[in-house]
């Protein structure tokens, strides 16, 4: 029998207010930032999250750890209703769900020590004091291949990839089980991301930890991940298995995306697929289809792109895509 999944995310929906420009101003515009969007994380295992910058990919992280209030939809942690928890309950799943921040320097507070910033999530949860504290705080810095003497030092005293590796360490403080990674590595050079990345995969084989991976990287998704979701304007077109992602992606916004990974052989044939024209405004979307404004298929699909929403049609065992390509 099948384990159910870790985390169960359904019809979650984020709409920001546009600011009125006057007091004259009626409109009640709305930013689509994340529309209708579900997707399953299994235990130990890593979703990693891909789509063009302004997708909503970061926000959806933002609503599983509650940073954010959803508009709608559910986020269910093994079991418990997150987004519907409060007090005792609410306090002890924010133990097990973590957040890894894109920037690691404007994420670490620069009047405290990195022995302050380790000791926090203690002091606010009321764990450890002590020598026992400062024990566990060695530990930390050492699962992240940091030497404790470090503990006494600022976050300017860093570079950019010891930073992130604090704050790892931060989010591993309260033995998490579900850790939402936001582009942790984009802001690195390429070198200390391939650092970071076998740094999570060690603790994940260590700990069992979960991961909702985001980023704009396909190669580091591929690395990490178990399960690729892609995101479109708000909207999950794509999700399936690493190895049949990108061995037969189905979407043609995935396999744009895939066509643009560059190739390390200089005599290779490019096959890189251009999209026209713009990412529409996420304040007015397109009707139908988000993507069938630059998708190369819409013309020959008639008006069912423009008007009618696709619903995500099962390919394979874990291989949704929501495209009008696939629907009888």
């Amino acid at each position: 029998m099948t384990a159910p999944p870790l985390l169960q995310v359904r019809d979650l929906v984020k709409h920001f207010p546009v600011k009125k420009r006057s007091f004259f101003d009626t409109s009640n515009a709305v930013v689509h930032a994340v529309d209708g969007v579900s997707f399953d994380i299994a235990r130990g295992k890593t979703m990693g999250l891909v789509g063009e910058s302004g997708c909503g990919k970061s926000t959806l992280g933002r609503l599983v750890v509650r940073l954010d209030r959803s508009t709608s939809g559910s986020v269910v942690y093994d079991g418990k209703d997150f987004l519907n928890s409060n007090g005792r309950d609410l306090r002890q799943l924010r133990r097990d769900i973590q957040i890894i921040f894109q920037d690691p320097y404007a994420s670490l507070n620069p009047r405290m020590t990195v022995q302050q910033i380790l000791a926090e999530p203690f002091e606010i949860h009321g764990l450890v004091y002590g020598q026992e504290r400062l024990r566990r705080i060695r530990e930390l810095l050492d699962a992240v291949g940091l030497p404790s003497y470090y503990a006494q030092r600022y976050p300017h005293e860093f570079s950019g990839g010891q930073r992130q590796r604090i704050g790892i360490a931060r989010a591993l403080a309260l033995n998490p089980k579900l850790i939402v990674c936001d582009e942790p590595v984009s802001a690195l050079d390429v070198s200390i991301q391939a650092q970071v990345l076998n740094l999570l995969k060690k603790l994940q084989r260590d700990m069992g930890i979960s991961y909702l991976f985001i980023a704009h990287g396909l190669a580091a998704v591929k690395h990490i991940s178990d399960d690729v979701g892609v995101m479109y304007l708000g909207k999950l077109v794509e999700s399936a298995p690493k190895s049949r992602l990108f061995a037969a992606p189905a979407h043609p916004y995935t396999q744009a995306l895939i066509s643009a990974i560059p190739v390390p052989d200089p005599r290779a044939a490019s096959k890189r697929i251009i999209l026209q024209g713009d990412v529409p405004s996420p304040i007015n979307p397109p009707s139908g289809c988000r993507f069938h404004t630059r998708c190369p298929y819409a013309p020959q699909l008639g008006d069912r792109c423009k008007t009618e929403q696709p619903k995500p049609v099962e390919l394979a065992p874990g291989h949704q895509v929501a495209c009008h390509l696939y629907r009888q």
